[in-house]
Parts: structure tokens; C-alpha cells; sequence
């Protein structure tokens, strides 16, 4: 590439990685508010679970969900992400750091923006698909959101692409490129330390890098030497959280986990699993649809099918995972957390081979069969269920979209440069609408899906804390906000921060995470001074609560009876 060249490439990426970097910052704007004159940042709930273990080791109690609590309880999933959510806490207020933790998110997910860049070049994408195809990877709603809402996603994600482009050569420490050299034994071990990384951020992250690993090691060849190298600094990870996890928490497994998958049978748990990953289906189905027809394609570039491969891989193995586990408690527009750090890098492998479409229409009659086959099957049975009709129509538009482009490509003429052009820019325009289009939309109008609760919930927690007494005890199901915004001891009802009921017998339908209660000890034992929360009034009332006039219910022989309590808004 020619110096001007690079110099006008190094500037459409500096534009793009600006111009995004603005949309987050509204983004993560539009989920703070103010308070006394001040204004005060919000994320996801269970983002502030995490963020009140951080609160609390910077303030010298330790890795706890309650100041002094014994046992300790495991109540995270994400240690790593934890950890720099304490880092946040120790420059900022508790009111600023969430504001913090998301200016944090923001950086990864432009990071991983960047790495696709340099990813798509790495594979041979032309300068334009290099730019289209990190701006498709920035505009992914289920990435952007669960990021920015305090989650690991962004980090798990970013770690993966880094991982991605060393699987396939496209590093800067990699050159020149040659796709058809296996990785090094360095590049090995660069994998395991990202593999180990990724574990401590997330354990389940595991089935990612089992696959990028698996990857690597076909290339370069299974051997004493490489299986040490890939294994090795992972391996020195994993051990080293399970001794601390069992040091400082005596469990071989973090809290989380025994909640979710103790006491559900497994068929159950399969079925929810596969109700939800139906619910992710139909977009999918574009992305599989562009990558099963340039892998169908014996003349589209070996490093570009090796990168569509690993991302169908990837979403493949970790979909699977998230069927094992029953899903996620919070599925909504197509999407849920685990998949969506797995689809970057499929994107990037489909702004890769969307040149190739018109080439594969031309040549490749099976692959026409075969997006026939996800638009008629799956399209069909995926796209018009019952639930949030506007998603879906936004989907078929998208589809629309490509039609109409596929259209007017063939109207151009056979092996037109303005034929390729068009199937290829119908096919980008497409990925973005069908994958984040509905869900855009609905933010532009509405905010993102749970943040006005979390605002909420976030008012809620200040107001307790500033009404009831530094010794009372609250209890809730929604608790990660009142109990960080607050700084009271807290109950977890559903069990989450509470090792009793995490092993109890479930009591509701299975919903992961929610499905276990025990209000005869999370209420009647240990007696919280207020019950925030929807359960059923009169089995709270049995415990000698009383309801007040702003919805919460208070203990009758507690000091915190008599305070004037906050209403839970957006409850």
C-alpha cells in the first residue's frame, strides 16, 4: 500500500473510531441522571452486584458481598472484571465510578473495532472492507449494550478478536503476512496467556478458547512442545483462581454457578436453552448464510475461509453452551450475552467474504440452494413468531435489502465491477439491519431495553441510603443497585449473593438464576428491616411485615418501620 494510501486509511479509521466513540458516549449519557446536583451513573443490575464486591475491596473488607459476612460468598462470575471495576472505584466516587466502568467498556469495544481493521487486512479485504467491516463490529447493538451496561462481554469479545487475529495471521507482530505458515510456537503461548486472561475475566469463556486453541494447534501440529505452549499459561490460570476461590471462599465453584445449574433437571434446563437460543436464530441465520456460501467457494481466499470458519466455530460451540446452561435470564431482541462475544469475529469474516457474493452467484449454484434453505427454512419457522413483531419485521427488511441489491446486480450485467460493488455493499447494509437494526431503533426512542429501571432502582438505593439507619438490612430480587447505591447490608432473595438459597430446592419455573427462594429464611430468619420487592404480599406479611404507602414492606418491631421510605420506581 502506498504511503497515501495508508495515511487515508489511518484516517477513515481515526473518523470511524470517533464517530462511534461519540455514539457511546450518549449511550452511556443516557444512563445517568442527577441527584442533589450531581450526576450519577448506571448499569446493568448485575454489573452492580459485581460492583459492590469491587466497592467493598477497596474499602478494606475484602471480596465480599457484605461487609464482615462469614462464609464468604462467591457472587460474581467475572473476577478479572471485578478487579478493574475496584480499580475504578479506587479514583472515583460510588456515584461516578459506574460512569467510570463504562468508559472503560467503551475503550474495549473500540478496541475491538480496531483489531477487526487490522483482522480484515490481514485476510486480503480491500481498504473500504477494512473500515465497512470495524464499523459493522462497532454498531453490533448486543455488543454495544451489554458493554456499556457495565458487563464483561466487551472484554471477553475483545480478548477473542485478539486471539481471532493471531489464529489467522493479521497481527502487526506477524509480518509479512503468510496465511499458509502455521503459528509459531510463541503465537501458541501469546494464545494460552489470552486464553488464561479470559478465564479470569469469565470462566465460561473457556469454550472460546478451547476452540481458537483447538484451531491453532491444527495448523501447527499436535506436539509435546505445542501442546505445552498452548496449554501452559492457560493452565497456570485456571489453577490459580480455583485456589483462591477455595482459599478465600472454601468452594471449588463460584456461587453463581451452583444457583444456575443445581437442582433443575437437565431436560428441563435443555429445553429453556433451546426456547431461547429459537429466540437468537433468525439473525444468525444471515451470518451463516453468507459464510456457508463463500466457504462453498473454492476460489475465495484460504485466509478469509479460515476466519469464516473460526467464527462459525465460535458461535456454534458457545450456543451450544448457552442450550447447556438453559440460557440467559435477560434474552431480548434476538440476542443474548453469551453469543454476542462470539459474533465479532464472524462478522469480521463476513465483511470479509461479502466481495465474493457475486462471484459465488455466478459460480456457485449449491451455495444459492443454500441461502434458499435459510431464508425458507429457518426464516420461516424463526422469523414470525409471536413475540416483538417490530424486531422481526426489521429483520425481513433487511432481508428486503439485500434482495433489492441482488436485484440491481443483476440487472448491471454479468462480471460488472458495479455488480460486485452492489451485491457488496447489499450484503454490509444487510448484516447491520437484520443483526442491529430493531434494536437501534427502539434505543433513539426509548433508551436501551433496562435502563430505565436501572435508573430506577439506582434512585432507589441513594434514597435508602439516605432514609434508613447505616445498620438496617434490606432485601430484594432486583438488589444490585439498592444495595451498591445504598452501602446497607443486603439479602439477595434469589440467591445469587446468598449460598443458603443458592442450594435450595428450586420453587419456580426454571429461569436461570431465578427459579430458587426460601422466604422463610431469606425474611423470616434473618429478618431484613425492609423487603423490597414483588412477591406476594400477604406471604411477606406472614413474616410481621407491613406494606407501607410507597409499596415496600418494613419489619413491625424495626427502627427502619418508622422512616419515610422511597417508592420503587420502575419496579
Amino acid at each position: 500500500m502506498s504511503p497515501f494510501r495508508s495515511e487515508r486509511q489511518t484516517t477513515r479509521t481515526v473518523v470511524v473510531l470517533l464517530g462511534f466513540a461519540a455514539l457511546y458516549a450518549v449511550f452511556i449519557f443516557r444512563g445517568t441522571f442527577t441527584h442533589n446536583g450531581g450526576r450519577v451513573g448506571t448499569l446493568f443490575d448485575d454489573a452492580l452486584i459485581s460492583m459492590r464486591y469491587a466497592l467493598n475491596l477497596t474499602s478494606g473488607h475484602g471480596l465480599v458481598w457484605n461487609a464482615g459476612e462469614q462464609p464468604r460468598v462467591e457472587g460474581y462470575s467475572n473476577l478479572g472484571w471485578t478487579l478493574i471495576m475496584a480499580a475504578t472505584t479506587l479514583l472515583f466516587s460510588p456515584t461516578h465510578a459506574p460512569i467510570a466502568v463504562a468508559v472503560v467498556a467503551a475503550l474495549t469495544l473500540l478496541a475491538s473495532g480496531a483489531i477487526a481493521r487490522r483482522l480484515l487486512e490481514g485476510v486480503g479485504a480491500p481498504p473500504g472492507i477494512q473500515i465497512a467491516g470495524m464499523a459493522i463490529v462497532l454498531a453490533y447493538y448486543p455488543l454495544v449494550f451489554w458493554t456499556l451496561r457495565g458487563m464483561e462481554v466487551g472484554l471477553i469479545a475483545l480478548l477473542v478478536m485478539a486471539a481471532a487475529a493471531i489464529v489467522v495471521e493479521a497481527t502487526p507482530s506477524i509480518a509479512p503476512p503468510t496465511p499458509n505458515r502455521p503459528p509459531a510456537r510463541s503465537h501458541l503461548t501469546t494464545l494460552s496467556v489470552l486464553a488464561g486472561a479470559a478465564f479470569l475475566v469469565r470462566n465460561d469463556s473457556i469454550v472460546l478458547f478451547v476452540v481458537i486453541l483447538g484451531f491453532a494447534l491444527r495448523e501447527r501440529g499436535i506436539g509435546v512442545h505445542s501442546l505445552a505452549a498452548a496449554a501452559s499459561p492457560f493452565a497456570l490460570c485456571v489453577l490459580a483462581q480455583i485456589a483462591f476461590r477455595y482459599s478465600y471462599y472454601g468452594e471449588l465453584a463460584p456461587n453463581t454457578y451452583v444457583l444456575k445449574m443445581t437442582g433443575v433437571p437437565l431436560a428441563v434446563r435443555l429445553s429453556r436453552g433451546l426456547d431461547a437460543f429459537a429466540e437468537t436464530l433468525a439473525p444468525l441465520a444471515w451470518l451463516a448464510a453468507i459464510a456457508g456460501a463463500a466457504l462453498t467457494l473454492p476460489t475465495a481466499p484460504r485466509p478469509v475461509r479460515r476466519l469464516l470458519a473460526l467464527g462459525l466455530w465460535l458461535v456454534a460451540v458457545h450456543a451450544l453452551y448457552a442450550v447447556w446452561i438453559g440460557g440467559d435470564a435477560w434474552d431480548f431482541d434476538h440476542s443474548n450475552r453469551f453469543i454476542a462475544a462470539a459474533v465479532p469475529v464472524l462478522l469480521a469474516g463476513v465483511a470479509a467474504a461479502a466481495p465474493d457474493i457475486a462471484r459465488f452467484a455466478d459460480r456457485a449454484p449449491s451455495a444459492l440452494v443454500f441461502i434458499a434453505i435459510n431464508v425458507v427454512g429457518i426464516e420461516t419457522l424463526w422469523l414470525f413468531p409471536a413475540f416483538d413483531p417490530p424486531s422481526n419485521r426489521t429483520m425481513l427488511a433487511g432481508w428486503v435489502v439485500a434482495a433489492g441489491f441482488g436485484a440491481a446486480a443483476f440487472a448491471a450485467g454479468p462480471s460488472t465491477s458495479l455488480r460486485r460493488r452492489l451485491c457488496t455493499t447489499g450484503a454490509l447494509i444487510a448484516t447491520v439491519v437484520i443483526l442491529s437494526g430493531h434494536s437501534w431503533t427502539r434505543w433513539a426512542l426509548d433508551n436501551g431495553t433496562y435502563v430505565p429501571n436501572d435508573i430506577g432502582a439506582a434512585e432507589l438505593g441513594l434514597a435508602l441510603g439516605e432514609t434508613l439507619p447505616a445498620d438496617a438490612t434490606i432485601a430484594a430480587g432486583w438488589l444490585g443497585a439498592p444495595a451498591y447505591f445504598s452501602g446497607l447490608r443486603a439479602i439477595d432473595i434469589y440467591g445469587k449473593t446468598d449460598r443458603h438459597v443458592a442450594r435450595a430446592v428450586p420453587s419456580r419455573p426454571f429461569r436461570p438464576g431465578h427459579n430458587k427462594l426460601d422466604l422463610a429464611y431469606s425474611i423470616g430468619e434473618l429478618k431484613p428491616d425492609v423487603v423490597l420487592s414483588l412477591l406476594d404480599g400477604p406471604e411477606v406479611a406472614s413474616f410481621g411485615y407491613v406494606q407501607t404507602r410507597t409499596g415496600v414492606f418494613v419489619r413491625r418491631d424495626s427502627r427502619a418501620a418508622h422512616a419515610d421510605h422511597p417508592r420503587p420506581v420502575g419496579w
